[in-house]
């Protein structure tokens, strides 16, 4: 167990070593101005996603937010693996604002075998619906929603937010919902 520990870590470092090497003539991309946490916390459905190690496989992806004593977020995320219907999977970790920045919207988030890795909402909807997550480097990028489903115009619309940023969207997979249990 200890050694998938730290080949999990060994993982996570050589992906963001990597990301940040071959755009670091880039600027970061720009994030929302402000994000009130009372208001974000709560479940958010994945909508779509790039790839990422850690949810390959994964079908009716979810991430839940709520505070923590220490100010912090408390980040539950889970998935089920293979299919609708497949053996859950779930990660528990916490999430704070980036130590120097104001407005909330650049966020880190820990889980127990990794670094604080940067967790930045690019885009947002006034009502909190919607969100866009990505990365200094453009590694990652997510697209959330409070309902498992948004329109197909609303899809592209947001894949349009990361393409703006020089993401390469063409990346992005939709997550499956369909057929998922709350």
């Amino acid at each position: 167990m200890r050694m998938m520990k730290i080949f999990v870590v060994a993982l996570i470092c050589l992906a963001a070593f990597q990301s940040c090497s071959r755009d670091n003539m880039q600027e970061p991309v720009k994030t929302v101005d402000s994000v009130d946490l009372s208001k974000y916390i709560g479940k958010w459905y994945e909508i779509g996603s790039i790839p990422q190690f850690f949810n390959l496989g994964c079908y009716c992806t979810t991430a839940e937010y709520d505070f923590l004593e220490n100010g912090n977020i408390r980040v539950f995320n889970s998935c089920r693996l293979g299919g609708p219907n497949g053996l859950e999977n779930t990660i528990l970790g916490q999430a704070r604002p980036q130590r120097g920045t104001t407005g909330n919207s650049k966020l880190e988030v820990k889980f127990s075998v990794s670094p604080w890795a940067p967790y930045w909402i690019i885009d947002l909807a006034p009502d909190y619906s919607y969100a866009v997550v990505s990365d200094p480097a453009r590694g990652t990028y997510f697209i959330l929603s409070r309902t498992k489903e948004i329109s197909e115009e609303l899809y592209q619309q947001l894949l349009e937010v990361g393409r703006a940023q020089g993401i390469n969207v063409n990346k992005v997979r939709k997550t499956n919902q369909r057929l998922c249990r709350d």
